[in-house]
């Protein structure tokens, strides 16, 4: 077979003298021995098929070629085995050595499990037996359990059902304890562990009594909670409840029961407000345009709809109480077994309380059925409107009466604010017509051009507009808060009067200007010659701008007055909110406010004329054989108050403001004097006499523009008087600080009387130390105070003090040594 050519794919295998993985890998690159290796392969999908490769022998190449192919590998791998045994001989023996040792170990490890095999066999024996035993007792003692189980169930069910029926003898008394019976009864009828009751005789007997009594329960506890909502009976209501709980169907009967309620707000509000039966008792009082009814027709429809409206209100006030009512019984009633309450049975945690839901509800459709009717039935929403405090009290009445059935005697704010917003429109309304009712009023007191040129309204219109600002405010009384939005109406009424009052203010030059009349000539009757102040000067030349404003004053002033009356009447009452108060106070302040606007700027000017006169002073003749003994400046100043008093004062209304205005201007007056006359220098004994003479002629003048009395001014007054005595006093200058008029003036006025009057013509004055007018010096000590006066009173001594060391003498003036220790005494106590 050694001959000829090897065909393709057939060459000769070529065998290794190695480990023989060279024949391996020379096999599995040959197309047909590669076949023979896939078996033994990991993971080869299928083994060496014998008869598939066969037929593909047969198929594709000649069979003989293939067996001597096929023979020479078989030659090869003889050749590739005997070579392997050969090189490996030594080890070959030494392993085949060891086989025989293996075998014995072999044996003894069969016998061992023949042994294992035989002890398990014995213990199958002594645990099978008894456990089948054991399994088939048990089965047993079950089925005598379950027999128990029912026997019990059925002797507890028998006994239960003769219970109850001596329960149900019992009447509603026992109906709580019939519902336990009841209760427990289907308990026991129900599978319990996969048996029940069913199939017994003796039980399936007793099932339709149970049936009726349960439904006889239900009815009787059905009716006693309907009359104990009815009565508002906690005792019939609770006892009812108990027995829905121990029936099991407590949650259901509440949610049913609430549903009645709201269903019967439902039906109440519907009724009551039902547009077409508004609308045909409309259409029969005499209205068919549905607008407006007239006469006497009217007065009776509206009758009609306060009564829908009052009995509408009494079902809801019904309704309301026996939610609550209910919501209090089984807030206070607990389960027996668990000690929980009833109500955190029905009521999930978290969630509203049942009157809550009730009366939102009630709310949702009292808004919608108004809201509807109004659209509908303008003579409707037009009464309402009209006659708002009389709905808003019927309302109050409502959640007062529902207040009384709260276990706190505070109302929820919550309920009362979707209560009252369910007329929130009708509110609105109202206040929008209360304020455009006072607009025209206010409008029509001011029918000419605005402005300066206007005319202001007489003091009758404004009183009327005081008595229909305060009859607003009393249509709200016994209302809180509708008389707190009254206010605030009313208080928008006052400040629009205050703006056409103050856009007349005029305030050109003539409008502060005082111009007195022809002055009376003296007469031998006349004291000393001089006027008093009622004659001083004649009638005051008033410009027209300023009776202008004084007639603006004096309407501000009447509405104040009126206002502040009324208001101060019934302010400090229980029915009097403090926000209303509030309201109308700041109007009123700001009434105040703008005749202070009007007044003050006159009374500026006043009192500026008033100073300039009293600078007169300096420049008055004090000489003894003048013919008028009073100076020419107070002459001046009584012209200027008597014009003020006839011509401004006498013809304003009293007000507080007009009042600080002229005790402010004589208080200044007489400071300015005091402080003017200390100044005055050299101080004689004429000069003293004069000046006397002038404050009592400052006090005549003065006197009416206060008719309570000067002593009523304080200080400034004191310090007058005091002063008045002080330019006579001749005591040695070392016992002046000790007199009392010392420790009542002002500690500058002391010092410079005392420097005109006691000290020497070269320790000067302190303006005349700074080269200033006297006017000067006035204003200096407005803006300073009585410390820095000192100062400049010190200045002026030093500066003595300095002129006498210069000239050489060896003393000062009696005065300086008093003047340097008084100062600085009178100084450090002033505050």
């Amino acid at each position: 077979q050694d001959g000829g050519p090897p065909l393709k794919g057939e060459g000769t295998v070529h065998v290794s003298d190695t480990d023989g993985s060279d024949l391996l890998k020379t096999f599995e690159k040959d197309e047909v021995f590669s076949k023979f290796l896939e078996e033994g392969r990991v993971g080869a999908r299928q083994s060496f098929d014998t008869v598939a490769y066969t037929s593909n022998a047969i198929r594709t190449s000649n069979i003989d070629t293939s067996l001597q192919k096929l023979t020479r590998g078989v030659s090869d791998l003889n050749k590739e085995i005997n070579s392997q045994v050969f090189s490996h001989h030594e080890e070959l023996l030494d392993q085949a050595s060891k086989i025989k040792e293996l075998e014995a170990i072999l044996n003894v490890i069969s016998a061992g499990v023949g042994g294992l095999e035989e002890s398990v066999d014995k213990l199958h024996g002594a645990i099978t037996v008894p456990f089948q035993l054991l399994q088939e007792r048990t089965r047993h003692q079950a089925s005598v359990l379950l027999a128990c189980g029912l026997l019990r169930r059925t002797i507890r069910f028998l006994y239960l059902v003769k219970k109850l029926k001596i329960h149900l003898q019992g009447g509603s008394r026992e109906l709580t304890k019939a519902a336990l019976c009841l209760s427990e009864l289907r308990v026991l009828r129900d599978e319990h562990e996969g048996e029940d009751l069913s199939g017994i005789q003796a039980v399936d007997q007793e099932i339709p009594f149970l049936e009726r009594s349960w439904d006889d329960v239900m009815s009787a506890a059905a009716r006693m909670l309907s009359q104990g909502m009815e009565t508002l009976n906690q005792s019939e209501v609770a006892h009812a409840l108990q027995v829905f709980h121990n029936l099991g169907a407590l949650k259901k009967r509440v949610e049913l029961t609430m549903h009645a309620i709201t269903d019967r707000l439902a039906k109440a509000i519907r009724a009551s407000l039902n547009q077409n039966a508004l609308a045909q008792e409309l259409r029969g009082s005499g209205g068919p345009d549905l607008t407006h009814i007239a006469g006497s027709a009217g007065a009776a429809w509206r009758a009609a709809l306060w009564s829908r409206l009052e009995r509408l209100l009494d079902t809801l006030h019904s309704c309301c109480v026996q939610a609550r009512h209910m919501h209090r019984v089984l807030a206070k009633i607990r389960d027996p077994a668990t000690h929980h309450l009833l109500l955190e049975e029905v009521q999930a945690k978290g969630s509203e309380p049942l009157p809550t839901v009730v009366w939102r509800s009630m709310c949702k459709q009292l808004s919608e059925q108004l809201a509807s009717v109004s659209r509908a039935t303008p003579m409707v929403e037009s009464t309402l409107v009209a006659e708002y405090p009389k709905l808003r009290r019927y309302y109050m009445d409502l959640l007062r009466r529902t207040n009384t059935h709260l276990d706190t005697p505070q109302q929820d704010a919550n309920e009362q604010q979707m209560l009252l917003g369910t007329i929130a429109n009708f509110e609105a309304a109202y206040l929008n017509r209360s304020l455009s009712r006072l607009s025209e009023l206010v409008n029509s007191l001011f029918p000419a051009a605005h402005g300066p040129s206007g005319v202001p309204p007489s003091s009758e219109q404004v009183v009327s507009l005081a008595k229909a600002i305060w009859a607003e405010v009393d249509t709200a009384r016994g209302d809180q808060d509708l008389m707190a939005a009254v206010s605030r109406s009313v208080s928008k009424a006052m400040t629009m009067f205050l703006i056409k009052i103050e856009g007349m203010i005029s305030s050109d030059h003539d409008a502060y200007q005082l111009r007195p009349g022809t002055a009376s000539t003296p007469t031998s009757s006349t004291p000393h010659g001089t006027l008093p102040p009622t004659a001083a000067a004649g009638v005051p030349v008033l410009s027209p701008s300023l009776q202008h404003n004084m007639a603006l004053f004096n309407a501000l002033v009447h509405l104040h007055a009126s206002i502040s009356s009324q208001l101060n009447t019934h302010a400090h009452t229980h029915d009097f909110p403090e926000s209303a108060r509030t309201s109308i106070g700041q109007a009123l302040t700001t009434i105040e406010s703008l005749s202070n606007q009007i007044i003050m700027p006159l009374f500026g000017i006043v009192t500026k004329q008033c100073e300039g006169s009293l600078m007169g002073l300096f420049n008055v003749d004090w000489n003894p054989t003048a013919p008028n003994p009073s100076s020419a400046c107070m002459t001046q100043l009584q012209q200027h108050v008597h014009t003020l008093y006839s011509g401004v004062i006498c013809r304003l209304t009293p007000t507080p403001t007009l009042t600080r205005h002229t005790h402010a201007l004589v208080r200044r007056i007489m400071v300015v004097f005091v402080r003017l006359a200390a100044l005055v220098r050299p101080l004689t004994e004429d000069m003293r006499l004069k000046l006397a003479g002038d404050m009592a002629q400052l006090e005549l003048a003065l006197a009416p523009l206060i008719p309570e009395g000067l002593k009523e001014l304080g200080a400034a007054y004191r310090h007058l008087r005091a002063f008045r005595s002080f330019i006579f006093r001749s005591e040695p200058v070392s016992d002046i600080p000790g007199i009392p008029e010392v420790r009542v003036l002002l500690p500058s006025v002391v010092m410079h009387h005392m420097i005109s009057s006691r000290a020497p013509e070269d320790l000067l004055l302190p303006h005349k130390q700074m080269n200033w007018t006297p006017a000067q010096y006035s204003e200096w000590i407005d803006r300073h105070g009585e410390q820095d006066v000192w100062g400049l009173l010190r200045t002026c001594l030093d500066s003595y003090a300095q002129k006498v060391n210069m000239r050489g003498e060896k003393e000062f003036h009696e005065a300086y040594p008093v003047l340097q220790a008084l100062g600085p005494a009178l100084f450090s106590n002033w505050k």
